[in-house]
């Protein structure tokens, strides 16, 4: 189930289910905030998106119902990715230090929003948040996969300044295809008028060019993470870190949200 709302005024317009993966639906000046597996919202004529953190917001709301959904867990944090102060949980200079000891180590390359940091305007459009395709260059070393890594996350206030040493990350990802805008006069397209179309695509949350990482020293090593899926350390963390990654070279991942489990 996903909810839709307007870019403009981030109003509700719609609720729908989730068509089936890799069908294409309009989604020109909107943007959709999609609910958990197996979690319920109900979405009333006073329902509303922003502030997201707010304990009546459909966005809380989600992230509350599922951390219901496992009771091993005491709190969720979670990045809504829909205003630009959302940004500011990002880090454009993390880089994705993959296993312990490293064996390989990735910058980050991703596109988003302008934070709360200034001195520019802040800004985010939701659903535009993205890891970048794997740049391939054959032969010349420079294959670089898409990262998106988060900024630090501080579980110390929510545990008594102990950390947690049992995670659940959740993340949601689209794919997007825009039609081209043609006004022709002339040649093959001559007498066309067509609109630019962005087209939303549900996909499988799990496939196999796209990977999640979780860090519990604050990046020093990454670790990788199944869907919803427990991981368990020997030592708590304090300061943790996630990190996404695409390794397909022909199309982005959009990142509608995510939410960590402790």
């Amino acid at each position: 189930m996903r909810i839709v709302a307007t870019l403009e005024s981030n109003e509700i317009i719609q609720l729908e289910k989730n068509p089936p993966n890799g069908t294409p639906v309009a989604r020109n000046g909107q943007y959709m905030v999609p609910i958990a597996e197996g979690v319920k919202v109900a979405v009333e004529p006073n329902s509303f998106i922003l502030p997201s953190g707010a304990p009546n917001s459909v966005v809380a709301r989600n992230f509350a119902g599922l951390l219901v959904q496992f009771p091993q867990y005491e709190n969720i944090l979670f990045n809504p990715l829909i205003e630009g102060a959302d940004m500011d949980d990002l880090d454009p200079a993390g880089v994705l230090n993959e296993g312990s000891p490293i064996t390989a180590s990735h910058i980050s390359r991703f596109q988003f929003g302008r934070g709360t940091a200034g001195p520019l305007p802040t800004g985010n459009a939701a659903n535009s948040v993205a890891v970048l395709p794997q740049n391939d260059a054959p032969g010349f070393g420079l294959e670089r996969p898409g990262v998106l890594v988060t900024d630090t996350i501080d579980v110390g206030p929510l545990t008594g300044g102990v950390g947690a040493m049992e995670f659940a990350v959740y993340w949601y990802v689209y794919r997007f295809s825009t039609t081209n805008d043609v006004r022709s006069s002339f040649g093959a397209t001559a007498g066309l008028n067509t609109p630019a179309v962005r087209q939303a695509l549900e996909v499988d949350q799990e496939p196999s060019d796209f990977e999640v990482f979780i860090s519990i020293n604050d990046g020093a090593n990454f670790f990788p993470v199944g869907r919803l899926i427990p991981i368990a350390f020997c030592n708590p963390g304090l300061l943790i870190r996630l990190a996404f990654k695409n390794t397909n070279p022909d199309f982005k991942y959009y990142l509608a949200h995510y939410g960590l489990l402790f």
